[in-house]
């Protein structure tokens, strides 16, 4: 495969689009729920994930946002409700979750719940819950 690229669902909405080269994704890939609505955006770089990639929930909202570098999840992620809030935040490295990440309710906006310390993707040393009537 090479140059421009379309896919389309079952009932003839574009599914994604993008480009090919050499066979493989290049540059910016948009993907899209049945409803037309966009469902992710990013890059590619030789076939791998490239860059910052951002995913949306059905209603439009961010569900979240994060690098990668080669194919591989790297720093700063974000993720987010149906309702817009933010949820949980946290660094990858190489693919994996490291050091502290922080909880937040679904459905109270920034209303903390945990804290978790990750070591290769793996809950490691203390991790701290919160009360709802702690602040």
């Amino acid at each position: 495969l090479c140059g421009p690229y379309r896919e389309y669902h079952e009932n003839g909405v574009m599914s994604q689009k993008g480009i090919y080269r050499k066979s493989q994704r290049e540059e910016s890939w948009k993907s899209f729920y049945p409803n037309g609505k966009l469902y992710t955006t990013g890059r590619f770089l030789e076939g791998l994930f490239d860059g910052v990639w951002l995913v949306y929930h059905p209603n439009g909202l961010l569900k979240q946002r994060g690098s990668y570098l080669n194919g591989q999840a790297t720093g700063l992620w974000e993720f987010f409700s149906e309702s817009g809030y933010l949820s949980r935040r946290g660094h990858f490295l190489d693919n994996r979750r490291q050091g502290p990440w922080m909880y937040w309710s679904e459905n109270v906006p920034m209303q903390p719940m945990q804290i978790v310390f990750y070591l290769r993707d793996r809950p490691a040393g203390p991790m701290r819950k919160f009360t709802p009537e702690e602040d």
